[in-house]
C-alpha cells in the first residue's frame, strides 16, 4: 500500500527523481524498507531512500539487496 501511495505522488512530477524519507523517529511508524525497495520498481522515478532508523539489521538488508541486484532498478540509500 505504501508503494502504491508513493507511486501516485511520484507520478505528479514524472521528470524528477523521487526519494522516500524513512524517519520513524519523527513519524512513529516503522515500515519494512527492504520490502519497499523490492516493490520499488513500481515507482519508475524512485531514486533512493533516506534511511533514518536505528535498526542496523534492516539497513544491512537494504544494502545487501542493492548489492545483489543485477539491475540498477533498486534505489540508492542515504543514511542519517
Amino acid at each position: 500500500m505504501l508503494v502504491d501511495c508513493m507511486a501516485e505522488i511520484a507520478s505528479a512530477a514524472p521528470d524528477l527523481p523521487f526519494y522516500y524519507y524513512h524517519i520513524p523517529g519523527l513519524t512513529g511508524v516503522n515500515l519494512d524498507m527492504v520490502e519497499f525497495l523490492r516493490q520499488g520498481a513500481r515507482i519508475p522515478t524512485l531514486a533512493g531512500i533516506k534511511y533514518c532508523s536505528p535498526t542496523l539489521y534492516e539497513l544491512q538488508a537494504c544494502v545487501a539487496l542493492k548489492a545483489a541486484a543485477s539491475t540498477s532498478s533498486l534505489a540508492w540509500m542515504k543514511c542519517c
